[in-house]
């Protein structure tokens, strides 16, 4: 009851699959499977999986309904007798669910139909069937599911409800329509004229999307029945459908819904949307002579689109791939085009870009260099996040015997290293070109693998672009046959361009663009340097990259930069001054550096704009690093002396950078004493600096008895932590010996520490204590914890008896969780395996909530063993 009043608040949505049979006309669900997920996020709530009783006894059936359950029996494998409970409660617990919901998703209409039989009514509930959006469920025949008697033969619910779950998290179907929200449609289709005057569309692709955000809210790909049998068409239609047939590869007789139900489904959604997208005005009138109705759609061929459908598809509606065109992949590509046109990143300066390229190609009458094969992805100049990106093979110039003798000898030799087919392609050579052009000259930066591909480019494009190669950032891609890219004949020996631009990609991400996230990651910095002209030269910096959670180091990075290039007579009195102070106080000469000047520069830049938030000292050091930066950083700045920070500047250092060591004060050295002092303080600095404090999840069970009084003592108590983040987050385990004479803690002999230590593998403190200690024993445990999870309503009221209620306590029950009795299969301390250890039902609990809550988890903190790093308290 919990659940459902938790999901009335909440928006949810609910997964469904089952599987059933008849008795008689009356449809039975025997299995089925629910995931409760959340309707934005589409995360999981609860999760929980029923097998209904059977209604009457095998014996009370007639022949046909036995009959019935034994061909059920043979696809799903569960037993008559089978059954979690009763049929009654199940269809209450059923039905609950289903009314808590905004939506259900089904595969098919006909599971509804099912669920109206079961329930005996029509349903209100609004269900959103999975395969009118594109999913193709294919049952699996194979199952770990222990409710299935043959589980490598038999399909289970909760596999399919997974498929579906899973699919759903790609897809993203946004079934919430806005009263009076403006949508726009983009739609490509083929098809074919039935007669002179009548064209039918065989193929459809639509993508419904958000007019100010451009969010796909709704997806919809057909093929359309056969108006005909195929031996009713008279010989023109039939002359029609093979030269349709030669581009598109779909069979007459495919198609699952008829044309006119498409007619009026399209009908309504054009009425109803703001703008209509589609490729070219052919397919304008294509369109509307189709639906028999004016749509003014708009064609994007008349605002830019450069699109050449290609002959290619891995849609298994055409039955030769490789030279088909889809009607899916030309929707796709139009609304790639139309987004990428729409958003901020498509209008971005030059400043604000930088393209990474590869390429592959071969050379036509000695000196014409041609691009086979390219790819390129084209980034934020600072954050290295991914803009855009392209791939694409060019069409041959030429018939294959149409080339002469060398040329065929040069493709020959391009062949052995990439093995791309001559006639392959679907780009034309020209406008490859042309789009190349446009993008670098708008780009930043354009990073290329070496000297050569940096001279082949220009000379394919006729033009002077001053690309950068990995040489000259003393990097090098080493060179890796084999790809899994289709378009390469000999897969195990080929080189791919698309490959090669990812390894490019992480080489620049580690050396030149930091693709760190701004909201996980903070700064510690200091430096020193003196000003020239009002202006600020940064000479030597430190800094900490820190996780904004937990102040764990990332990186340390430090360095001493190139002074600039100054004419003495442009510097006047005060600043020469400003350089011999320096000199003194910090022993680092006008021209020392360690780097170059401008990568360092850069390199702190990006990383500061990255950043959460930027500590250092006090105002001042944010004033000289902004003049510095020239303004140019977005972080927010943390000044430590206004959270109590005092500092004296040690004038004695250990590093080399400084001439004077018993007399220079260094970066590296204060930026260390900061960051000490933030750890010492990392609770008190989150609170004042604005940033979260860890959260810290425990699971919790625990046993125990009624003393005198009424009173509970716990005698078995299991605490593991879910999200393990540093080396003092460690697990809680004790047992406490009741005496039968005076109902006191006792505390166990000797021995049995011994035991406890090697049965369950603990190296750590044991403690001692009596049973009054409880309290402060677990008080000062759960003080940090953000999040402690129970069994139920009654675990909790238990454990506040000793913890107080301002904690934050869940019951895993209200989320869905199910409990079984967990027997001690594996706790060696229990002589008999059917006595309940506290251990074990803790660890059962923690797989759980990992399955169905624990996303936020990190995969180093997953606990494959709760006897690791544990404390035993010992009583």
């Amino acid at each position: 009851n919990k659940r459902r009043q938790h999901l009335k608040f909440i928006k949810m949505e609910a997964i469904l699959d089952f599987n059933g049979y008849f008795l008689g006309k009356k449809y039975k669900i025997k299995e089925y499977c629910i995931y409760v997920i959340r309707s934005r996020s589409h995360d999981v709530v609860s999760h929980y999986i029923q097998v209904s009783k059977p209604p009457k006894s095998w014996h009370a059936l007639s022949l046909e309904n036995r009959n019935n359950y034994k061909t059920y029996f043979r696809r799903f494998g569960i037993s008559w007798k089978t059954g979690t409970n009763n049929e009654i409660i199940i269809a209450e617990d059923f039905w609950d669910t289903l009314k808590a919901v905004e939506v259900v998703y089904v595969i098919n209409q006909g599971k509804h139909k099912l669920l109206e039989n079961y329930f005996k009514k029509d349903l209100p509930f609004k269900f959103i069937y999975l395969n009118d959006s594109g999913f193709d469920l294919k049952p699996q025949m194979s199952t770990r599911c222990r409710y299935h008697k043959n589980p490598q033969k038999n399909n289970c619910a909760g596999d399919n409800a997974l498929a579906m779950m899973e699919w759903l998290k790609k897809v993203r179907i946004n079934h919430v329509e806005i009263p009076g929200e403006k949508k726009n449609i983009v739609i490509d289709f083929n098809g074919y004229f039935l007669s002179d005057t009548e064209y039918i569309i065989k193929e459809y692709s639509l993508f419904i999307i958000r007019d100010m955000t451009n969010e796909v809210i709704f997806k919809d790909f057909q093929v359309s029945k056969p108006p005909v049998p195929c031996h009713q068409l008279d010989d023109v239609a039939q002359d029609n459908y093979s030269t349709y047939y030669e581009s598109y590869g779909i069979d007459w007789s495919e198609g699952k819904i008829v044309s006119a139900i498409i007619k009026n489904d399209l009908k309504q959604k054009l009425q109803n949307s703001k703008n209509i997208y589609v490729r070219d005005q052919t397919q304008k009138e294509l369109l509307n002579s189709y639906l028999d109705q004016n749509f003014n759609a708009v064609c994007l061929a008349d605002v830019g689109l450069d699109f050449v459908p290609q002959m290619m598809t891995n849609c298994k509606n055409h039955a030769e791939p490789d030279k088909n065109n889809c009607a899916q992949d030309n929707a796709f590509g139009m609304l790639k085009w139309l987004l990428k046109r729409n958003s901020d990143d498509y209008n971005l300066s030059s400043k604000d870009k930088n393209v990474i390229l590869d390429f592959n190609g071969y050379y036509l009458s000695y000196d014409e260099f041609v691009i086979k094969e390219y790819s390129l992805y084209v980034v934020r100049n600072r954050t290295n996040d991914i803009i855009d990106h392209d791939y694409g093979v060019s069409k041959p110039l030429h018939l294959c015997h149409q080339i002469n003798e060398i040329d065929q000898e040069n493709y020959s030799d391009y062949y052995n290293n990439y093995g791309i087919d001559w006639g392959t392609g679907t780009r034309d050579i020209n406008s490859i070109k042309r789009d190349l052009q446009k993008l670098l000259r708008t780009s930043k930066n354009i990073y290329v693998k070496d000297q050569y591909h940096k001279k082949e480019l220009n000379h394919f494009l006729n033009h002077d672009f001053q690309a950068i190669s990995l040489e000259d950032l003393d990097l090098k891609l080493e060179p890796v046959e084999g790809t899994n890219c289709t378009n390469h004949k000999h897969p195990d020996k080929n080189i791919c361009a698309n490959d090669d631009a990812l390894k490019m990609l992480d080489l620049l991400g580690g050396k030149v663009l930091y693709p760190i996230s701004r909201v996980k990651e903070n700064i510690v910095i200091d430096f020193n340097g003196f000003f020239i002209n009002d202006q600020f030269v940064l000479k030597e910096y430190s800094f900490y990259v820190i996780d904004d959670e937990t102040y764990q180091i990332v990186i340390s990075l430090s360095g001493v930069i190139g002074s600039p290039i100054v004419q003495t007579d442009n510097v006047d009195e005060k600043s020469l001054e400003n350089i011999d102070t320096y000199t003194k106080n910090f022993g680092i000469d006008w021209y020392s550096q360690s780097s170059n000047s401008e990568f360092d520069k850069h390199d702190l830049q990006t990383r500061l704009n990255v950043s959460n938030k930027v500590f250092v000292m006090d105002k001042s050091k944010h004033q000289s690093l902004l003049n510095y930066l020239k303004n140019d950083v977005s972080s927010g700045f943390v000044y430590l002396a206004d959270l109590g920070f005092k500092f004296k500047p040690k004038m004695t250092t250990n590093c080399r950078n400084h001439k004077e060591h018993s007399k220079n004060n260094c970066a590296i050295d204060n930026v260390e004493v900061m960051l000490e002092w933030l750890v010492d303080r990392f609770e008190q600095i989150s609170r004042k600096s604005g940033l979260k404090t860890p959260e810290k999840h425990i699971i919790v069970d625990f046993f125990g008895c009624s003393i005198k009084d009424h009173h509970f003592a716990i005698c078995k108590f299991s605490a593991i932590i879910a999200n393990k983040r540093t080396p003092d987050d460690v697990n809680l385990f004790f047992s406490v010996k009741i005496s039968a004479s005076d109902n006191a803690a006792q505390v166990e002999p000797t021995m049995q520490d011994d035991r406890f230590h090697k049965n369950n593998e603990i190296d750590g403190t044991v403690l001692t204590t009596h049973l009054e200690q409880l309290p402060e024993i677990l008080n000062d445990y759960f003080k940090p914890a953000t999040h402690i999870y129970v069994k139920n309503m009654s675990k909790q009221k238990l454990l506040e008896r000793y913890i107080g209620e301002e904690h934050n306590i869940i019951c895993l029950e209200s989320l869905g969780y199910k409990s079984k009795r967990v027997g001690s299969d594996e706790c060696t301390p229990h002589e008999e395996n059917h006595v309940i250890c506290r251990i074990d039902h803790s660890k059962n609990m923690l797989h759980w909530f990992k399955l169905n809550i624990g996303d936020f988890l990190s995969k180093n903190d997953e606990i494959e063993n709760s006897r690791d790093s544990q404390i035993a308290v010992d009583n």
